[in-house]
């Protein structure tokens, strides 16, 4: 897919990412960089893979120059860091921290953005998360003109694993965006939600019996990321509780890696969700704003001044009626959504602890404090919409803060 197509939704979505997602991508990785810069330009490639890295360099060294730039994930560093004067072009290698820097520097640039990594679900979008002085802000930036990734590259277990929860994930991000349509008026669009969670589906059930070894998986799983990350870029998706608590438990314990948290916080928020929506009550305390302060403050580390920029502002008593009105008279279509994904996370549970080397065991790391801690503060942390900051906004999240 690549143009603008008119969805009955009302809205233009614009699919201008060029990928290529073949067996021997990386051979024809010159050629491709080609559509953005002319041969021996100056490539700067920011990387937190060294393997990744080595791999992307032997495949352009002869067509470009290249720098090397690691990846940070500071917002000042980058807007600091300087490059080559004849650098045309940019490319992100690795995970989420070396594509939200190369992005941010890209747009900084105004230079053409390739994405050579695993197909991460946000690495298309126009969107990237950085740290500001301890702080985590979300920018908007230029998108990536292009994706490349060679299904040749060895994929390791916990490649797969990580794929699979991503994938998984969307079923809340679905939910989210649906939400956010609700609660926050933002323009709602089936197509975007119902690819993300259709895609999630095909996805868990075709897999659900799979041993680790099948050849076909890695097929399944990296076709299945590019094409939820493509959605993604077509489209203004929100930022939802799973993406919120997975930055937040990122910053509190690095143990394990971003998609592995927004997996399994998107089965326990499924969980939350219905029961906040089943037990809902006649008055709801506003949220107490100053405990938040202290524990965001000790969470993230930086002074109780800066932590209060990060504060959603209390509801008025208006607004907080609006928004209790809203979850009830949307109650059964929520919980209908709700129920089906449900069932869908038990199945995608018992597959992704099956596709780790350790069946699972690493997911002891999760301690049931630093859950609930991320799950109250995240609304605070990373800015997002739906239905955690709804709950938050009506102070339903101050009973998990431990």
């Amino acid at each position: 897919m690549y143009g603008s197509y008119n969805c009955d939704c009302g809205l233009v979505h614009t699919f201008s990412v060029k990928c290529l997602l073949t067996k021997g991508a990386y051979r024809q990785a010159a050629a491709f960089l080609s559509d953005f810069a002319p041969f021996l330009s100056r490539v700067a490639i920011f990387y937190d893979d060294e393997k990744m890295l080595n791999t992307f360099i032997t495949s352009v060294k002869k067509e470009y120059r290249t720098t090397t730039v690691y990846a940070s994930v500071s917002k000042k560093k980058i807007e600091l860091m300087r490059l080559p004067e004849d650098t045309k072009i940019i490319v992100a290698v690795g995970s989420e921290r070396a594509i939200d820097s190369a992005k941010y520097k890209a747009h900084l640039l105004d230079l053409p953005l390739v994405v050579s990594s695993f197909p991460y679900y946000s690495a298309l979008s126009s969107q990237c998360v950085l740290n500001d002085d301890g702080a985590l802000v979300s920018c908007c930036v230029n998108k990536p003109r292009g994706y490349i990734f060679d299904t040749a590259y060895p994929i390791n277990r916990e490649n797969r694993a990580e794929l699979f929860g991503q994938i998984s994930a969307r079923l809340i991000s679905a939910f989210e965006y649906y939400a956010a349509g609700i609660f926050d008026g933002g323009k709602y669009c089936p197509f975007i939600a119902g690819g993300l969670s259709d895609i999630a589906a095909k996805t868990i059930i075709s897999l659900k019996d799979a041993s680790k070894d099948l050849p076909f998986i890695n097929e399944i799983l990296l076709t299945a990321s590019l094409k939820q990350a493509i959605i993604v870029s077509s489209g203004d998706v929100c930022t939802g509780g799973e993406i919120q608590c997975g930055l937040t438990y990122a910053m509190l314990n690095q143990e394990l890696s971003q998609p592995s948290a927004q997996f399994v916080f998107a089965a326990v928020l499924n969980k939350l969700y219905l029961s906040h929506v089943f037990r809902r009550k006649s008055f709801t305390p506003p949220p107490d704003n100053n405990l938040r302060l202290q524990q965001i403050s000790e969470l993230i580390g930086i002074s109780e001044y800066k932590a209060l920029n990060k504060i959603c502002p209390q509801l008025s008593a208006k607004a907080a009626a609006i928004l209790e009105y809203k979850i009830n008279e949307y109650r059964i279509d929520i919980t209908q959504k709700l129920r089906a994904s449900l069932n869908l996370f038990k199945l995608a549970f018992r597959t992704f602890k099956r596709l780790r080397d350790d069946d699972g065991y690493a997911l002891s790391a999760y301690k049931s404090a630093d859950v609930s801690l991320c799950i109250a503060l995240a609304p605070d942390v990373i800015k997002g919409q739906g239905m955690l900051t709804a709950l938050k906004r009506l102070g339903e999240l101050d009973c998990y803060i431990v």
